[in-house]
């Protein structure tokens, strides 16, 4: 079974990494965007972030980052979802660009 925490569960689990392992937040953003790089497929050509305000925001700058530094020729389009409805309205162009719903 796969675990999906809330926002409340990731903030704790943030909170004791930077308190117990002494890591900065920033470090944190670079492995999170890290491992997700690592999960990519770069051999497609354009990539979609979509991303919010805050420090989860930041992840996906951070990936962004990676993926032009290992190809400056790749389209990277970041959306930035400032409150729900902004990522509502994402969600629903995507579903309709990838699954015609």
């Amino acid at each position: 079974m796969l675990y999906i925490s809330n926002q409340q569960d990731t903030k704790n689990l943030e909170n004791f990494i930077f308190n117990q392992f002494d890591i900065p937040p920033v470090k944190l953003m670079a492995k999170a965007a890290e491992g997700l790089f690592h999960h990519l497929n770069l051999a497609v050509h354009s990539f979609l972030i979509l991303t919010n305000v805050g420090n989860n925001g930041w992840d996906g700058f951070c990936l962004a980052k990676l993926i032009n530094d290992y190809d400056g020729t790749k389209k990277i389009h970041i959306n930035i979802c400032t409150d729900k409805k902004t990522f509502d309205n994402a969600k629903t162009r995507l579903y309709k660009l990838f699954w015609g719903i």
